[in-house]
């Protein structure tokens, strides 16, 4: 391929956006600048079982903690480990079947490298694509609502499950995105699934707010004091518009500003690609540290 028909792909691919970076999702799971492309199952694998260690033993504090009631389930900070489990697992998965069919290629097609893929895309595929937005943004979130706005001195000593449910887990997620994959958040699709996932929590919050008999692990009849639906209303939607116009559009370019970074620091002049994680024509080997290949 020249350089002419390398620079339209790119514009091609960029005009796409976040619908074509999904349809390459093989070249982009086996990225993994930080340990080379070689090792990325296992960055992929490490980041799981980290991932579900950390968030099984929250799980698991909770459930002790409140005599086996599942409290652990309306609060936001646990949907967002849950999300963040699903993620990486799915991250995994993703990487091994693609790593799997480029060995397959690989064993087949003595170039390694395939330029006509009609395979659907997986489901999980999608349910990734959706979460590597939701993640990182709806961490860093959870966490400086936390640590800002929620946490009060006077609660007592910060118990270790809370450091790791607003603290350890986005540590977790800001490793992976800092030096460990290629995705690209930088798309209104990606602003668009955080707000999704936000609306949906707020839907839950108000509804668990009014159901009868509802409480939280305190026996307080809301899940936080700060959304007290029915005793402190205009509190509650100060908060949420607050939240909604200002704290998630702030994590999210935050978000975009790392992924950016990253992208400056370990894909200089766009060698994977045209710079916003689209990716490009790429052999076995083509940076010296890895064996991924295109499928694109």
């Amino acid at each position: 391929m020249d350089a002419d028909s390398r620079t339209s792909s790119h514009a091609s691919a960029g005009a796409l956006g976040w619908a074509a970076e999904k349809a390459r999702w093989r070249d982009t799971v086996l990225r993994c600048p930080g340990l080379g492309d070689h090792r990325v199952v296992l960055a992929r694998d490490s980041v799981a079982c980290l991932a579900c260690a950390l968030e099984l033993y929250v799980f698991l504090h909770l459930m002790i903690r409140d005599d086996g009631i599942p409290y652990y389930f309306i609060w936001l900070t646990n949907w967002t480990g849950m999300a963040t489990v699903a993620y990486a697992v799915l991250h995994a998965w993703a990487t091994r079947c693609a790593a799997r069919l480029r060995d397959d290629v690989a064993s087949h097609e003595p170039s390694g490298v395939r330029d006509d893929d009609s395979t659907p895309i997986p489901a999980g595929v999608h349910a990734l694509w959706a979460l590597k937005c939701i993640t990182p943004v709806a961490q860093l979130f959870i966490t400086v609502v936390y640590w800002g706005v929620l946490w009060r001195p006077w609660y007592g000593p910060v118990s270790p499950h809370n450091v790791i449910a607003h603290g350890a887990l986005y540590a977790v997620t800001l490793v992976d995105f800092a030096t460990l994959n290629r995705f690209t958040v930088a798309r209104a699709e990606d602003l668009r699934n955080a707000y999704v996932y936000g609306v949906v929590y707020i839907f839950f919050n108000v509804a668990y707010t009014f159901v009868p008999g509802a409480t939280n692990h305190r026996g307080d009849r809301f899940i936080y004091p700060i959304t007290d639906w029915r005793s402190r209303t205009l509190v509650s939607v100060g908060f949420t518009a607050a939240a909604f116009a200002i704290v998630l559009p702030a994590s999210w370019y935050a978000t975009v500003r790392l992924t950016r970074l990253r992208d400056s620091r370990w894909f200089p002049n766009g060698r994977d690609g045209d710079g916003d994680g689209d990716g490009a024509e790429r052999t076995a080997g083509d940076d010296g540290r890895g064996d991924a290949r295109s499928f694109a």
